[in-house]
């Protein structure tokens, strides 16, 4: 079942990183495979971590798709050119604010994640305050769907430049795989393979039925696909010429990244150079890991229905978000850009086999690991041509943005109020970014490094963003504009948050999502009180208070 559970997000896992190769520069196929390989590595620890302290839910955590337009963002303001060249200074100051340290002998791929990796550890300190704290409680009250819809879309929108690059290459194949992810998706998915097999209990062959289709749409259509594309390799229908349109899509041309990666390699903290962080950037990786926090929250109180558990609010849910914000603290000191979610799938994959147990997530986490010391099997993600790989995120991407029309269902959109917001944020958040990008080509040889070309850059670098115009657009016009809570779909959400599993009465302190080896320490007895972490005496009372409340109803 953990293994299960690794093959359904290792997709992800690996395409969270391969989608940012050609924003960062990185060309060398060995240093792909190193980059996937920490992925896996840090995503797992974060997985033991998310189910050991964290909800103790099993939940998996892989990379987010919130950080790319922020990750992207950050790296098409560096001053570096692509070029895989050496970095002879020691220090530069840009002139968008970001000072950047770098060692003799760095690549510039290096420098440019290294910027990135900084800037999410940085702002990892607000998911581990939000957490600590439990301020994203009183958050929720002012955030509604139509702030957190424009973000979601904007969010597919931003990475669309990079998906279409990896399409580029031989546009058909993309094509192809796309469907064949739709089909086995939404037409295939109650399909189920019969698998033959001998019970050593009851001594005989016995057959059981797996949902392949709906359990591994992604795996299936890259083989299928991979298969296909070597086909047409061995046969010469694929041009062998570099120059020609269709080459991106064969099988050899990345073929040396499985030989030329090494066999075992342990990640390590600053292992790709020291770390800078993007002042502005700092900003932008606020709201995304704010959405992250938004969507984290759904599947905790997703899964623990599918675990038969109370719904995770107060305490449990607060850990979650500090463990969250761990893992995006993790991720940077690893030198990842990318910062980890919970894998919604995953948590589909439990209502399915009626599995929900930590131990499973422990072997997922310990497979995870495992494959991250090993850059060889890493290196077959590498293999995979770019036209697949801008398939699978096609599909994957159009997802995203469909999620961001669903968060609406509760929201009164026949107001024109609403309408407005949604329509107005997105148009923001498309055509502000397009412009100044478009500026800053223009003034790029005009600027200095006085205090105003400073002030001006980091202005640009704000502005370039498109979730973070488009999420303060919504938020200052939601906030603002006149309309009751039921209109804007805050009601709908606030129902059932102090709810009590149905059919039972079980106080917080039976029910409480306790950490064992804390229950009997000092550390419990004196933080218990102060940090929404775990479990203490004030939400004992108002678990109490509330199951009085239900038998006097009754």
């Amino acid at each position: 079942m953990g293994f299960q559970h690794f093959v359904i997000m290792s997709s992800g896992c690996a395409f969270g990183v391969i989608i940012l190769f050609d924003a960062a520069c990185v060309q060398d196929e060995v240093d792909k495979s190193n980059l996937i390989a920490s992925s896996f590595f840090v995503m797992g620890i974060t997985t033991f971590v998310q189910c050991t302290l964290g909800t103790r839910l099993p939940i998996a955590q892989g990379p987010s798709i919130v950080f790319y337009p922020v990750a992207i963002g950050i790296m098409a303001g560096d001053s570096l050119e692509c070029p895989d060249l050496q970095v002879k200074d020691n220090a530069t100051l840009h002139h968008n604010g970001t000072l950047a340290f770098s060692q003799p002998g760095e690549k510039i791929w290096h420098r440019r994640v290294g910027q990135v990796a900084g800037t999410i550890a940085a702002g990892s300190i607000v998911q581990l305050l939000i957490g600590s704290t439990g301020v994203m409680s009183h958050l929720l009250r002012f955030v509604s769907p139509l702030v957190v819809a424009p973000t979601i879309f904007l969010i597919g929108f931003s990475v669309m430049g990079a998906v279409l690059n990896l399409c580029a290459p031989q546009f058909y194949i993309s094509i192809v795989c796309c469907i064949l992810i739709i089909v086995f998706t939404y037409v295939l998915d109650r399909v189920k393979i019969p698998i033959p097999y001998f019970s050593i209990r009851n001594r005989k062959p016995l057959v059981t039925r797996f949902a392949a289709f709906s359990t591994l749409p992604i795996l299936l259509s890259m083989a299928i696909m991979y298969a296909l594309c070597h086909l047409l390799t061995v046969t010469n229908v694929l041009p062998s010429s570099p120059e020609a349109w269709g080459y991106g899509a064969r099988t050899d041309i990345k073929s040396s990244a499985v030989l030329n990666a090494g066999w075992f390699r342990v990640p390590h903290p600053l292992q790709f150079g020291s770390l800078s962080v993007n002042g502005p950037g700092v900003v932008a990786v606020g709201c995304a890991i704010l959405v992250s926090i938004m969507e984290s929250i759904g599947d905790y109180v997703t899964c623990a229905k599918f675990c038969g558990s109370p719904r995770p609010v107060g305490f449990p849910m607060n850990r979650g978000i500090a463990a969250e914000g761990f893992g995006c603290f993790l991720s940077g000191l690893f030198g990842l850009p990318v910062g980890p979610t919970s894998y919604s799938n995953n948590i589909a994959a439990i209502s399915m086999t009626k599995v929900a147990s930590r131990r499973v997530m422990h072997a997922t986490s310990a497979i995870m690991v495992i494959f991250g010391l090993f850059p060889k099997l890493s290196a077959l993600f590498v293999c995979v041509p770019d036209p697949i790989i801008g398939g699978v995120l096609l599909a994957t991407i159009g997802i995203i943005c469909g999620v961001a029309a669903g968060s609406l269902s509760s929201v009164r959109m026949d107001r024109p109020r609403n309408a407005f917001v949604f329509g107005f944020s997105v148009f923001l958040g498309v055509v502000v970014p397009l412009q100044i990008k478009a500026s800053r080509h223009r003034d790029a040889t005009s600027m200095s490094d006085s205090a105003q070309a400073i002030a001006m850059g980091i202005a640009q670098d704000l502005l370039s963003n498109e979730m973070l115009v488009g999420t303060g657009t919504a938020l200052l016009l939601d906030s603002c504009l006149p309309g009751t809570r039921k209109e804007r779909g805050l009601e709908a959400e606030a129902e059932g948050a102090d709810s009590v599993t149905p059919g039972s009465c079980q106080t917080e302190a039976e029910l409480r999502w306790q950490v064992d080896c804390y229950e009997s320490t000092a550390f419990h007895r004196f933080y218990s009180r102060h940090l929404p972490l775990f479990p203490g005496r004030l939400s004992e009372r108002r678990a109490n208070a509330v199951c009085e409340n239900r038998e006097t109803a009754i």
